[in-house]
């Protein structure tokens, strides 16, 4: 069991759900229940599913969230790349999101590989 305050990616994935409930209030109102739900419910299960994995007792779960949290970000990723395309808010906030959240994938990327070679 791992402190997940402690992660640096799960540090990284908390400030891309603050960043992305920021961004999504420049998203029209009729977008409320669609993207912005969407987008946020996102943001948050990636942060909440590197804490939980890290919160269990083995290495195979840890292992097992973090895939679902890379899962999330891809999914995050292309939210924000369907408001930039469709021209919905500003791009430069949504391209911020999908740097960090493209980011965020690479950070759980490196340490589901460095769990794995230690296992």
């Amino acid at each position: 069991m791992r402190d997940h305050r402690q992660l640096e990616v799960w540090q990284a994935a908390k400030a891309l759900a603050l960043e992305t409930y920021s961004a999504s209030k420049s998203l029209p109102e009729d977008e409320r229940f669609g993207l912005v739900a969407q987008m946020r419910r996102c943001s948050v299960s990636l942060v909440s599913n590197i804490a939980e994995g890290a919160g269990r007792y083995s290495q195979r779960d840890f292992l097992r969230f973090l895939d679902i949290a890379a899962g999330s970000a891809s999914e995050l990723m292309t939210q924000a790349e369907i408001v930039i395309d469709m021209d919905l808010a500003r791009a430069d906030e949504f391209r911020s999101v999908l740097e960090n959240a493209t980011r965020v994938k690479m950070m759980l990327a490196r340490l589901t590989k460095t769990i794995r070679r230690s296992s």
